[in-house]
């Protein structure tokens, strides 16, 4: 009996701590699904596997316990980059040129930068959406390459072509419902093979030099037209001023001698002295006198 009695004393005092449990485990359960997402996440919520809200916004949220409803926290729309190469396959991967429309072979590395866009549609519309994306930019990538110049993409192509790459794969990535935003695709390195790389230098270079020239030649014809505009401009300038003097010494003639006009028809006689005397005044300084002896004669 004393054994019985005191499994019942202990009964009787664990009894309260085991229906506190009782209770509390159902609140801890109902508890579980509280979840908090922050600034730079977004949440994706599922209902028995299935998807029910694609994009739970930043804060404190509820979900029913597991296994009802679960949640998985993903990184908001942050641009990533994504690096994509062509390799052939066999027994190790090995560099693949791309043949261009003038055909020559060029090795290209592309780098590509990304967002998720709609979170739902990137983990459940398409499997391995990256992988997808990647195979998108060889695929397009290798037709427009098949295209174009291969001057033109060392040089003023290459923007083009960028733009063109990113257009087409984002249409075909909306096709897909991917959920995939692009923001930029680069061409992060665009080389011809080791075996012609010597002779594609040779070209560069050559290029290269004839932009020089045409840069040089253009610069001094810009120079000579600017010394040129310079020169017309100082003797247009000279040719007024000397016009200008001349004008203006025609002008003060032409009044002088409309004074003595006018003085002259008041008197005739006084003013035709004046004249005369002047005239006399001007011409006598510059005459040079002589005199010779005359020899005598005799008788």
């Amino acid at each position: 009996m004393p054994a019985s009695s005191d499994w019942q004393h202990v009964w009787l005092r664990s009894r309260p701590i085991l229906l506190g449990l009782l209770l509390l485990l159902p609140l801890l359960y109902g508890l579980s699904g509280l979840y908090s997402v922050s600034n730079e996440q977004r949440g994706v919520r599922y209902r028995f596997g299935a998807l029910v809200d694609e994009s739970v916004p930043p804060g404190m949220h509820y979900h029913l316990p597991f296994p009802i409803e679960r949640v998985e926290l993903r990184p908001a729309a942050t641009v990533q980059s994504l690096e994509v190469s062509f390799t052939e396959l066999g027994v190790e991967m090995q560099p693949k040129e791309l043949a261009t429309g003038d055909n020559n072979l060029l090795a290209v590395v592309l780098v590509v930068q990304y967002s998720t866009q709609d979170l739902g549609q990137f983990l459940h519309h398409i499997q391995r959406p990256v992988e997808v994306l990647e195979n998108l930019i060889q695929a397009n990538a290798t037709r427009l390459m098949a295209r174009a110049n291969t001057d033109n993409l060392l040089t003023t192509g290459r923007h083009q072509f960028q733009q063109a790459l990113l257009r087409n794969t984002q249409q075909h990535l909306d096709r897909l419902e991917s959920g995939i935003r692009l923001s930029a695709v680069q061409l992060k390195a665009l080389t011809p093979p080791a075996s012609v790389k010597s002779a594609f230098d040779r070209v560069d270079r050559a290029r290269t030099e004839k932009r020089k020239l045409i840069s040089d030649a253009r610069s001094a014809q810009n120079s000579a037209r600017a010394k040129a505009r310079a020169d017309a401009r100082k003797v247009r300038l000279t040719a007024q001023a000397s016009a200008e003097e001349i004008v203006s010494a025609a002008q003060g003639e032409a009044a002088r001698y409309a004074a003595l006009l006018k003085e002259y028809q008041q008197a005739p006689q006084a003013m035709g002295h004046k004249l005369y005397t002047d005239a006399l005044g001007r011409i006598l300084p510059n005459i040079q006198w002589s005199a010779a002896s005359t020899p005598n004669k005799q008788h």
